[in-house]
């Protein structure tokens, strides 16, 4: 068994230059996603992605993957869409209500048994649930579904990450709402390694049996479990997903430190 802890054996090399890009942590056969509210170019009022948003105020119902994988998520329903915002250090951000948005794609393909999820947000409620981003077909969907939480059930707390290969594990920490988080999760089902960071740190793992196979191709849900259940009440400032071998602890630090510029904070 691997040792969870030991990421620097999760061997990609560190891209080294100016500019980092999350796009550096993609190669051709990585399956995934980047989805970056900072970029007004990518954000669009129509599901055809004809119509840009192009002021504070408008509803998204698009938003483009900036990986070149064509992963984009669209929410067809008018009032189901997230409301693109800046906060008062003017960084941009989705809104999302808490009661029936979200934004979904197509059905992914990971093709791998491990995956990074490194998301820019601030939760602003404390009541049950809260879905952050899933790749599920329906509610506990088996096997090989994920799904990180924005709140843990009964505290209110962020920092929940559930994965599942055939057998369901899940590492929490406790962390209070109301402020920016740059929260990532790291899963292997074949090393049975589940781990979650918050801003930077390792806060909590498990290295309970998950299974065997492969992430399974869903689609991937942002702002609510699979579109019908436990919606997100709070801000988005980016999110990356990827499928594929484990980061470097450099790689790993450089796109956080990347997120955390996204949501104003200093990793």
């Amino acid at each position: 068994m691997k040792i969870v802890t030991d990421l620097s054996v999760m061997s990609r090399p560190l891209r080294v230059g100016q500019g980092f890009s999350p796009n550096a942590l993609f190669d051709a056969m990585d399956a995934g996603l980047w989805f970056d509210p900072s970029d007004r170019l990518s954000l669009f009022r129509d599901t055809a992605g004809t119509i840009p948003v192009s002021a504070v105020g408008q509803a998204v119902a698009r938003i483009n993957d900036k990986t070149g994988n064509g992963v984009h998520a669209t929410q067809p329903i008018s009032a189901a869409r997230p409301i693109y915002r800046l906060d008062s250090g003017g960084r941009a951000y989705l809104e999302f209500d808490g009661v029936d948005d979200f934004l979904a794609t197509a059905t992914l393909v990971p093709g791998s048994a491990e995956m990074q999820l490194i998301a820019g947000v601030r939760k602003l409620a404390t009541a049950g649930y809260q879905t952050l981003c899933e790749l599920s077909g329906d509610a506990g969907s088996f096997p090989g579904t994920l799904s990180m939480l924005a709140t843990s059930p009964g505290d209110g707390n962020l920092g929940y990450i559930f994965s599942q290969g055939t057998i369901g594990q899940a590492a929490l920490a406790a962390h209070p709402p109301g402020a920016n988080s740059v929260l990532t999760g790291l899963g292997d089902i074949g090393g049975d390694q589940l781990v979650l960071r918050i801003d930077g740190s390792q806060v909590a793992q498990t290295s309970g049996d998950q299974g065997s196979g492969t992430y399974q191709p869903y689609p991937v849900y942002i702002g609510m479990r699979a579109g019908n259940s436990i919606p997100f009440n709070g801000r988005l400032y980016g999110l990356v997903l990827r499928f594929g071998s484990g980061l470097s602890a450099a790689d790993l630090a450089q796109v956080e430190t990347f997120m955390g510029k996204k949501t104003g904070m200093t990793l």
